[in-house]
């Protein structure tokens, strides 16, 4: 398993990580949570490589310390997973699906989920 580490003083090319891996679902969990999660991490449980299709399931974690728009966390725990299918085309990304536990992780932020 591979842990990233989130950090605003690391930049996610300096992760080691292959190019295709660093598409939006990482930049947009850096740029999202990096400031009301400070110490977000993100696991990656496991990784299914078929054909031209690659298939992430990351967990992530942290403590909710910073502000997410009106919400100031008191540092309670951040605990939640995401998948990602890439279609790879000649080393580069062609397609990406993204899903994340979105409700999880406002309930831990103390958010209300949209009414239905």
């Amino acid at each position: 398993m591979s842990h990233i580490i989130f950090s605003s003083r690391l930049s996610l090319a300096t992760l080691g990580l292959s190019a295709a891996l660093l598409a939006s679902p990482f930049a947009s969990a850096e740029s999202a949570l990096i400031a009301p999660v400070p110490d977000l991490s993100c696991e990656i449980e496991q990784m299914i490589i078929a054909g031209d299709r690659v298939v992430v399931h990351l967990h992530f974690r942290g403590h909710f310390s910073g502000t997410f728009k009106t919400l100031k966390g008191q540092g309670q725990r951040v605990d939640f997973r995401a998948t990602d299918i890439y279609q790879i085309d000649n080393g580069r990304i062609a397609a990406n699906w993204h899903i994340e536990d979105n409700i999880s992780l406002m309930a831990q932020l103390q958010a209300q989920p949209p009414a239905s």
